[in-house]
């Protein structure tokens, strides 16, 4: 039976039930959802690089410029989450922050590739822990394309001819997606009773005030963003951090973790194709060769999990600013 995080379920308010024809449409579009938060999460990634600040003062403007994104979600609901949801975000809010923080600092470190080669491991970890955890069963078919797509980002990343990034850098991305695998399984376990846009504000607001005193002290300032920054760092703040996570998160309740975790491999090749157009990191035919490996291993994904019902038990969440 699955373990309980926080208070007792039995002591918290849940989501509102759903109509069968409301669960229906969750199933049929929550794949296309983790499709979706996989393209603004590896555009995210080369947003990040393009931001000349440094790391902490990025982290810190960045996460404030989600808060009134987050307040103003709540405002369109015109209904407060209660005591008890709050409660359920204070994890996901401070493993957010430290997550956000290990994730730019490791991008201005190394390579774009070296940190999302690093970020697509997070099925393997998932694959350890979901069965126990979750209360997920995984399948002979889950594991094969888990591998056969791990195989094909590390194509995109060694067919990389750029320089191999600082070790520091590389430590910090894989402090970041142990981190980052945490929060993963906690916010799909915290969403069985917070809705959508109360976890999505209140994990911002929470990571916002928990950063921003480290920063601080760090010597981050919001006067070192100027120019271009601004402009990148509101598209990270309304891309990958409000639309990537709202469909996450929404998607949170009708689509497996190991499904999706392997769904989100995706985001590599996507970060691939932006650094080759923005920051002139030029594909190889070797990355080529691996992105298509990982599109068909999702694709195969995407095809099979509406009519599979030995994969259709939860949900979790990837590497992303």
């Amino acid at each position: 039976m699955p373990s309980t995080l926080g208070p007792s379920p039995a002591s918290e308010p849940v989501p509102a039930p759903r109509s069968a024809a409301a669960h229906g449409a969750g199933e049929r579009l929550g794949v296309p959802a983790v499709l979706l938060a996989t393209i603004a999460w590896g555009s995210g990634s080369v947003a990040t690089k393009v931001v000349t600040a440094s790391s902490m003062s990025t982290v810190m403007v960045r996460l404030w410029l989600g808060v009134p994104i987050g307040l103003s979600l709540w405002a369109l609901r015109r209904r407060w989450p209660t005591w008890a949801s709050l409660r359920r975000c204070i994890p996901g809010g401070i493993l957010f922050g430290l997550h956000v923080s290990l994730f730019f600092s490791a991008l201005k470190l190394t390579s774009v590739a070296n940190v999302t080669f690093i970020g697509a491991l997070q099925p393997v970890i998932v694959l350890l822990v979901a069965g126990r955890w979750l209360g997920e069963r995984v399948t002979a078919r889950i594991v094969v394309l888990s591998v056969t797509a791990m195989a094909g980002v590390a194509l995109i990343v060694y067919g990389n001819e750029a320089v191999p990034g600082a070790l520091a850098g590389d430590l910090l991305a894989v402090a970041n997606i142990v981190v980052w695998t945490v929060f993963f399984l906690y916010t799909k376990r915290a969403r069985h009773h917070v809705e959508t846009i109360d976890y999505q504000a209140t994990m911002t607001v929470i990571a916002a005030a928990v950063v921003t005193p480290v920063a601080l002290l760090l010597g981050a300032s919001a006067s070192e963003i100027d120019g271009y920054d601004w402009f990148w760092l509101v598209f990270i703040a309304l891309v990958p951090g409000t639309l990537g996570h709202l469909m996450m998160n929404w998607a949170h309740r009708f689509v497996d973790a190991t499904v999706s975790s392997i769904v989100i491999l995706a985001v590599p090749a996507v970060a691939a194709v932006g650094a080759a157009l923005f920051i002139d990191e030029p594909l190889t035919a070797i990355q080529v060769v691996g992105g298509a490996i990982v599109l068909a291993s999702v694709g195969t994904i995407v095809a099979r999990t509406p009519r599979d019902e030995s994969a259709a038990l939860a949900v979790a969440e990837v590497d992303s600013p």
